[in-house]
C-alpha cells in the first residue's frame, strides 16, 4: 500500500514539473515574440516608416506593407536588421506600381577652359542634335579639344531650341573661359569675360538670338591683370604728391592704400588697380605702412617692388625723421620684405636741368617726335629698329646723333624708357642722366602701374623716374564703346535732322542719301556687337505683294550702302514691313509720307516709348511708295 501511494506521489511530482517547464517554456517564448515586435516596430517608426507593419509568430518577425519605391523596401529591411537577426526577418512587402514615369528634363552644360570643352546632359534626340552638335561646336570653335558626354533622349525638341541652343553655342564660343547652363526655358551664363567684350552688347546680342519666353542670366567678371614685377610708387613733396604706380593686392587693400595715401596729401583717386602677382598676403598693409612713414617724412619717394621697399628722402626731408622712418619701417613689416632707405641720398630736385637730354614726344593725332645723343651707329640701329616697331611709321620722325662720352648704360635706359612710353596715347618723355620721366595720358587705368612695373624690370629699383600717367576715358577701347542704346540713340539724332530718300519706285540712294548713311556708318562701325535691324517701310499705295517687296529692297540697299562703309554686318538684318506698320494715316499726303521710311531698330531689346524704332521718311510725296 506504501508502495502504491509512493508511486503515485511520484507521478504527479513528475506531472506537476513537466506542466511547471511547459509553462516556463511558452512564458518565455511569448516574452521573445513581444520584444522582437516591440524592437523592430519602434525601430521602423523612428526612421519614419510609419506604413510598415511587423507581426511576430515566434522568433520570427514579418513585414508588410506598401512601399512606395523599392529604395524604401530596401531600407526598411536594413533598419529591422539592425534590430533582429537577418535570419528572422521575412519580407512580406509590396511596392505601389508606378503607371508612367515622369520625363526627363532636357538640360545642357557646356564647361569651357581655353581650348578644352565638356559638354553633358540630354538632348532631344528627334532633332539630331545628338548627331550634330558636335559639328556645330566645330564650325564655330575647330581648334576646342571636345569631351562629348551629351545623351540623346526620345522627346520632341520644344518650341525655340534651335534657336536656345544657337545662343549658347554663340556665348560658349565668346568666352574662353566660362560655364553655358541650358534648359528649354532659360540660360544661364558665368566665367570670365575677355577685355575686349562690350557686356551690354553681348547681353544684346544673346537676346536677340533668344525666342521668347526663354530667360537670361548673365554673370560674367573681368580677369584681373598680372604685373610683374609686383609695384607701387608714391612722391611726395611739401606741395603735395602724385601716384605713379599703384598695384594692390585686395579690393579691401586698394581702399586702405588710397586712404593712406589720401591721409597723406597725394593723388589717388583712380590710380590705384587690383591686380594679380603679389608677391605675399600681407603686401597692401606694407604698403600701408610705407605711406605712413613717407608721410612723416614728409618729402620723398616711397617704392615698392615685389619684396624690396625703397623710401627715398627729398630735399626737405629731416635726416632725423628719415632715420625714425628705417627704423620703424624694419620692425613693423613682415620679415620677408627688405627695406633700403639711402641715407643722405636725396631725391632728385623738381626743376633740375641737365644739358644731356634725350626726348620724346607723341600728340593726339599720333606723331611721334624722338631726338637725342646715343653712343655708336649700333646702338642708333638699334633704337631705330625698336621705334618703327612700337609707333606707325609714317607718323614717326627720328633725329639720332651720335655722340661720345655719354653715361654709362644710357642705351639700355633708352630703349627700356621708349618701350613703355609706347603704351600712352599722347605725352612726353625725357631721359637725362639721372631721371627718366614720363608725361601723358592713356586709355588704360592700370597703365601707370604697368609702366612703372616695365621700368623696374628693366633697370632694377636703383634707376629714378617720374611718371604722371593720366587716364582718359574717352582713350579707352572698351569703356568708350557705346551702349546698344547709346548707338540708336546716336542714329537716332542722324536722322532726326535728314532724311534718306529713294526716287519714286526706286531701290538706289541718292547722293544726299549715301551722305547720310555715311553719317550713320560712322556710328555703327563702334556698335558692330549691337544687334541692330534695318526697316524698310512704305505707304498703302500699290498692291502689298509689290509694297513689301520694295520696301525689302530698300533696306538692303541701305544695308548693302553701310557694308560699303567698312561697317560689319554680322549683327545687321535688313527687313522689309511692307504697309503693315504704317507710322502716321495714309489717307493724308503727309501721314503717306511718314510711312515711306527707313527704320533703325535694336534687336532682343523690349521697346518702350523711348526705345521705338528709329525712323524717317523715305521720299516726297511725288510717286506711289
Amino acid at each position: 500500500m506504501r508502495s502504491t501511494a509512493k508511486t503515485s506521489l511520484r507521478l504527479l511530482s513528475f506531472c506537476a514539473a513537466a506542466f511547471g517547464s511547459v509553462w516556463i517554456g511558452t512564458r518565455i517564448a511569448d516574452d521573445l515574440e513581444w520584444r522582437s515586435l516591440a524592437a523592430v516596430s519602434n525601430a521602423l517608426a523612428e526612421a519614419g516608416y510609419p506604413w510598415a507593419t511587423v507581426t511576430t509568430d515566434g522568433v520570427i518577425a514579418r513585414i508588410s506593407g506598401e512601399a512606395p519605391d523599392e529604395a524604401s523596401r530596401f531600407r526598411v529591411m536594413t533598419t529591422a536588421s539592425a534590430v533582429l537577426n537577418p535570419v528572422n526577418l521575412r519580407d512580406g512587402m509590396t511596392v505601389v506600381e508606378v503607371s508612367t514615369l515622369p520625363p526627363p528634363q532636357l538640360r545642357l552644360e557646356l564647361l569651357r577652359s581655353g581650348n578644352a570643352l565638356t559638354i553633358h546632359g540630354l538632348i532631344p534626340a528627334t532633332t539630331d542634335d545628338a548627331l550634330t552638335l558636335a559639328q556645330q561646336i566645330t564650325a564655330l570653335k575647330p581648334d576646342l579639344r571636345l569631351s562629348d558626354l551629351v545623351a540623346p533622349v526620345d522627346l520632341a525638341a520644344p518650341e525655340g531650341w534651335p534657336e536656345t541652343l544657337a545662343a549658347s553655342l554663340t556665348a560658349m564660343a565668346a568666352l574662353d573661359n566660362s560655364r553655358v547652363l541650358l534648359t528649354p526655358d532659360a540660360i544661364q551664363i558665368s566665367g570670365l569675360a575677355p577685355a575686349t567684350l562690350s557686356l551690354s552688347a553681348f547681353d544684346a546680342k544673346l537676346r536677340a538670338m533668344l525666342p521668347p519666353g526663354v530667360s537670361l542670366s548673365l554673370d560674367l567678371r573681368a580677369p584681373r591683370k598680372v604685373v610683374s614685377p609686383f609695384i607701387a610708387r608714391f612722391r611726395l613733396t611739401p606741395e603735395g604728391g602724385v601716384t605713379e604706380a599703384c598695384a594692390a593686392n585686395t579690393d579691401s587693400g586698394r581702399q586702405m592704400i588710397e586712404a593712406a595715401a589720401a591721409a597723406a596729401g597725394i593723388d589717388v583717386v583712380g590710380r590705384c588697380a587690383v591686380v594679380l602677382g603679389a608677391p605675399d598676403a600681407s603686401w597692401d598693409q606694407v604698403v600701408v605702412t610705407g605711406l605712413n612713414k613717407l608721410a612723416a617724412m614728409g618729402d620723398g619717394t616711397l617704392t615698392l617692388s615685389d619684396l624690396q621697399l625703397t623710401l627715398v628722402p627729398g630735399p626737405a626731408a629731416e635726416p632725423v625723421l628719415t632715420e625714425t622712418a628705417l627704423e620703424d619701417l624694419e620692425s613693423s613689416i613682415p620679415g620677408i620684405f627688405s627695406v633700403n632707405v639711402p641715407i643722405g641720398l636725396a631725391d632728385p630736385a623738381e626743376g633740375a636741368e641737365s644739358e644731356l637730354e634725350f626726348r620724346a614726344s607723341r600728340n593726339e593725332d599720333g606723331a611721334v617726335i624722338i631726338h637725342g645723343p646715343l653712343p655708336d651707329r649700333d646702338s642708333i640701329a638699334v633704337v631705330q629698329s625698336l621705334a618703327r616697331a612700337q609707333f606707325h611709321s609714317e607718323s614717326l620722325s627720328l633725329d639720332l646723333r651720335q655722340q661720345a662720352g655719354l653715361p654709362d648704360k644710357w642705351t639700355l635706359r633708352i630703349l627700356a624708357a621708349l618701350d613703355q612710353f609706347s603704351a600712352i596715347e599722347e605725352g612726353s618723355l625725357s631721359v637725362s642722366p639721372s631721371m627718366i620721366e614720363i608725361d601723358g595720358t592713356s586709355g588704360s587705368k592700370a597703365a601707370s602701374t604697368e609702366i612703372a612695373a616695365g621700368l623696374t624690370a628693366a633697370l632694377g629699383m636703383g634707376d629714378p623716374f617720374r611718371l604722371k600717367i593720366d587716364y582718359d576715358r574717352l582713350l579707352d577701347p572698351i569703356a568708350a564703346l557705346p551702349s546698344p542704346q547709346e548707338c540708336i540713340d546716336r542714329v537716332r539724332a542722324i536722322q532726326s535732322e535728314t532724311k534718306i530718300t529713294f526716287a519714286p519706285g526706286s531701290v538706289e540712294l541718292d547722293a544726299a542719301s549715301s551722305a547720310i548713311v555715311r553719317k550713320i556708318a560712322d556710328v555703327l562701325r563702334k556698335c558692330s556687337d549691337v544687334p541692330i535691324e534695318i526697316g524698310g517701310h512704305t505707304d498703302s499705295q500699290g498692291r502689298d505683294e509689290m509694297n513689301e517687296k520694295l520696301s525689302q529692297q530698300r533696306a538692303d540697299a541701305v544695308l548693302r550702302a553701310l557694308i560699303a562703309q567698312r561697317v560689319l554686318s554680322a549683327n545687321l538684318t535688313a527687313k522689309g514691313y511692307g504697309e503693315a506698320r504704317p507710322d502716321a494715316d495714309n489717307g493724308t499726303a503727309d501721314g503717306r509720307e511718314a510711312n515711306r521710311r527707313i527704320e533703325f531698330a535694336l534687336l532682343g531689346t523690349s521697346q518702350t516709348e523711348d526705345d521705338a524704332p528709329t525712323s524717317n521718311p523715305t521720299e516726297p510725296e511725288n510717286g506711289p511708295n
